[in-house]
């Protein structure tokens, strides 16, 4: 018998088909939206207060633009969608303990303010700079664990680089052990029971411009620097303040190409010989209430005309004088000196040195 190909039933079972697949299609289609969703405004803020403003962007997967996240707001598990923030992540002023509900954050484009950090395990990359600040309650970054990249192209755009600084609490450094670039800068100051920089040992990186140490009483050394070089010659300006423990530079040895150097009110430290290999070059050379360190040997410094003083007060347990010159070269202490080129006309380079 000749099957009727118009037969009622046959007409049913492909409209149901053609029904499921328009729905298989449209999941398909909202599928593939929500893995997209952006939300923000390019360059703009986005700013959360309250848990409706959380709410409202659930679902979202990029934020354009920077995101400010305060007060106000109890959950952060609508954010779990969020993979990338285009500029600036700032969480401060909450009372979190952990960021659960971030735990799908990997890329963030400028730089990171944070006060807390659990929750951000996923995170891997950071275009700009991380700051870690004012937070009493902090005693570990360890959540930074994946986070392998700080600004790798060394932008000049980006200054903070790894700015960690008035937390209390932070025992150690652990969670950077998988950093491979650290940008611009490294700020850790007033953290008073920091003992070790050990993570920033585990890879080769490349020397920062800046390289600021300040008030770290607990700090026993700065071995764990061993690992980074000077980068095609780029100086790196460093200051090294009050570390009570550090009885010496060791750890410095990869840092040939100094420019400011400011050594400040470190009572213990004696020896600075592994700067021999390194060319300081100023405009600022400044050895300032060091009481032990008698020996400058080890200290080579290229004095431009540009470069109005170098200071080398209260050294060896002497009490400060002052002499001038503008011959040429200059006895520094130690039995050490610095050639610098004669001036002549009205240009005058006056280099003062407090010693007795």
């Amino acid at each position: 018998m000749e099957q009727n190909v118009n037969s009622p039933k046959l007409n049913s079972c492909s409209q149901i088909i053609s029904i499921l697949l328009f729905l298989y299609l449209g999941a398909l289609q909202a599928s593939a939206q929500n893995l997209t969703t952006n939300c923000g405004s390019p360059g703009s803020w986005t700013y959360l207060n309250t848990q409706a403003q959380v709410q409202n962007i659930s679902g979202c997967s990029s934020i354009l633009g920077s995101l400010q996240i305060t007060s106000g707001i109890s959950d952060l598990s609508p954010l779990s969608s969020l993979t990338s923030v285009q500029l600036t992540l700032d969480i401060t002023g909450t009372s979190f303990t952990d960021l659960t509900g971030l735990n799908s954050l990997a890329y963030i484009g400028e730089n990171v303010v944070l006060q807390s950090l659990n929750g951000l395990q996923a995170l891997s990359s950071v275009a700009g700079g991380i700051l870690i600040y004012d937070s009493p309650a902090l005693t570990s970054i360890s959540a930074l664990v994946g986070l392998k990249t700080i600004n790798p192209s060394s932008s000049l755009r980006y200054s903070f680089g790894i700015s960690i600084y008035r937390n209390q609490k932070l025992k150690s450094l652990d969670g950077l052990q998988s950093l491979q670039s650290v940008g611009n800068t490294i700020f850790i100051d007033n953290c008073p029971i920091l003992t070790t920089l050990s993570p920033l040992a585990a890879n080769p990186l490349t020397a920062p411009a800046s390289l600021i140490l300040t008030s770290l009483p607990a700090l026993g050394d700065l071995t764990s620097l061993k690992q980074f070089t000077t980068r095609n010659n780029v100086s790196t300006s460093i200051q090294l303040s009050n570390l009570t423990y550090v009885l010496s530079l060791s750890g410095l040895e990869g840092f040939t190409n100094i420019g400011n150097l400011t050594i400040l009110s470190n009572p213990r430290l004696a020896d600075i010989s592994v700067l021999k290999n390194a060319l300081v070059a100023g405009p600022i050379v400044d050895f300032e209430d060091n009481g032990l360190l008698c020996d400058f040997s080890g200290l080579n410094v290229s004095i431009p005309a540009k470069v109005p003083s170098a200071k080398f007060v209260s050294a060896c347990g002497k009490a400060s004088s002052s002499t001038g010159t503008n011959d040429g070269k200059v006895s520094l202490p130690g039995g050490a000196h610095t050639n610098s080129p004669r001036i002549s006309g009205l240009l005058v380079l006056l280099l003062t040195l407090v010693w007795m």
